[in-house]
């Protein structure tokens, strides 16, 4: 069994920004967090020829289903996923690491209990992770060494992201980033969860 993730299948994938291809990674020997009858796998969508090039415009992007398919207003993750897609396309050339890591890495079942506990108790997130027994972000990046691997993308990246956390763990493996800002609106839907990703978990964000 490989433990190191391996192009499972690819696919040229449409979308309303342009063409990308759209290639599936897998690890046989870790399970999925949300199913662990199969392996776990995460995503990578490609525009452009990424192979042996520097400063490639990059995001990292980690799942999330009750802002990606159900419009959860309290989040950003949509509208970052679709500005970095729009921003690979006028690049003519970028990656986007879509990670199955729902919930901070959790999952998604843990993430609604944690937001439960939100709820009930007047808490933000980074405290209800907590008291569930989570780290306040339990994600990993390593994946993203293994799908840079193969796509053959070089040092230094240009990384859509607001997170130093992120970027460290990436520095850790190798992987030099140049970062790019990625911030959305503030309203009054997200201000809650942006702000105690400001102010508990140090990321790069503006609230004014």
């Amino acid at each position: 069994m490989s433990n190191k993730y391996t192009k499972a299948a690819s696919i040229k994938l449409d979308t309303p920004f342009g063409e990308f291809q759209l290639h599936s990674y897998q690890r046989d020997d870790l399970k999925d967090v949300e199913n662990p009858n199969i392996s776990r796998f995460h995503l990578a969508l490609v525009a452009g020829d990424v192979a042996h090039q520097k400063n490639v415009i990059v995001r990292v992007h980690s799942k999330c289903t009750l802002n990606e398919t159900f419009g959860d207003m309290e989040c950003e993750c949509s509208e970052q996923l679709e500005y970095a897609m729009k921003t690979i396309q006028d690049a003519g050339k970028g990656v986007i690491v879509y990670l199955m890591q729902d919930g901070k890495g959790i999952g998604l079942f843990n993430k609604i209990r944690a937001i439960q506990t939100c709820q009930e108790e007047n808490i933000d997130m980074y405290d209800a992770f907590i008291k569930l027994g989570f780290k306040p972000d339990e994600r990993d990046y390593h994946a993203v060494k293994d799908i840079f691997e193969d796509l053959q993308v070089e040092s230094p990246i240009q990384l859509l992201t607001n997170n130093p956390d992120k970027i460290k763990q990436l520095q850790n493996y190798g992987i030099e980033c140049q970062r790019l800002p990625i911030q959305m609106p503030v309203t009054k839907y997200n201000k809650a969860s942006l702000t105690y990703k400001k102010n508990k978990m140090g990321h790069l964000l503006h609230l004014d």
